[in-house]
């Protein structure tokens, strides 16, 4: 008897331990303080981007529809930050599939991320440079830390999702803080000179119970058409923008998949790309 009071005690005592810490439930608030530190921990290495939108461009009264689907393989590397994209641009214009394989190289140099771009069919280099955000670095999510808890949304519970078991945690994105993310992952600069400040990007975090690291992300961009013709501008070339073009898009989704944490070597930049001046 004198061992099961003992036994009854330590519940009692854990019960009421569990209850005043709050462990055992999850908040949306609790759970981007955890994933901040694990990501600083332990930086994104690798991850599949996929990218699919729709547009129309139009000139001279004439209208041209085209859908756009990107799927690339993302490795970065930070101290100093840089990432390499192996990318696959498909596009259907006029009922006919059109493909092009690119490469990008990105490194930051203080304040400024400068991207190398090569396109297989055109066999040339593109550089670009664009001014990273002010702030947190975006690659851990600290922007993400810092909103107003009434900002956020933790479903009431975890999904299953690529083999992991995980909290979904919704917000909307502002441009400035995709900006940050897009940054950290080197492909803000795809878009040079194009301001992200009206977008707004409902958003989705797939963050694994275990490990607190997102093991998925699924953002809706609205308000894009500034930024399809900087898109559009750096795939199709600048000559094209001397047309005075209308363009309309409809919705676009960015999936980031396949999220790994182990360290990766990402390639250098080539030397042709930094001798290049296009």
């Amino acid at each position: 008897m004198k061992n099961f009071r003992r036994v009854l005690a330590l519940a009692a005592a854990l019960t009421i331990t569990l209850a005043l810490s709050g462990c055992g439930k999850m908040t949306a608030g609790k759970l981007v303080v955890r994933t901040a530190a694990a990501l600083a921990e332990k930086p994104m290495a690798g991850q599949t981007m996929e990218l699919d939108l729709e547009l129309s461009v139009g000139a001279g009264g004439l209208s041209l529809d085209m859908g756009m689907d990107l799927t690339a393989r993302m490795l970065m590397a930070f101290d100093p930050s840089r990432a390499y994209l192996d990318a696959v641009v498909s596009m259907e214009v006029l009922g006919r599939d059109i493909s092009e394989t690119m490469q990008i190289y990105a490194q930051s140099d203080g304040d400024t991320l400068t991207t190398y771009t090569h396109t297989d069919t055109g066999n040339f280099w593109k550089k670009a440079t664009a001014a990273l955000p002010d702030g947190e670095d975006g690659g851990n999510l600290d922007w993400l830390k810092a909103k107003p808890v009434e900002e956020l949304t933790l479903a009431e519970e975890t999904e299953t999702v690529d083999g992991h078991e995980t909290y979904a945690l919704r917000c909307t994105v502002s441009g400035e803080e995709l900006q940050k993310l897009l940054s950290a992952m080197g492909t803000a600069a795809q878009a040079e000179g194009v301001d992200l400040a009206a977008l707004e990007v409902p958003a989705v975090f797939y963050i694994d119970t275990a490990t607190f690291l997102p093991v998925r992300m699924e953002l809706e961009i609205r308000g894009m058409e500034e930024l399809a013709a900087g898109l559009v501008d750096q795939l199709l070339g600048d000559s094209l923008f001397s047309l005075d073009l209308e363009l309309e898009v409809g919705d676009v989704t960015v999936v980031f998949k396949d999220i790994g944490y182990d360290p990766v070597e990402v390639p250098q930049v080539p030397q042709e790309a930094l001798d290049s001046t296009v």
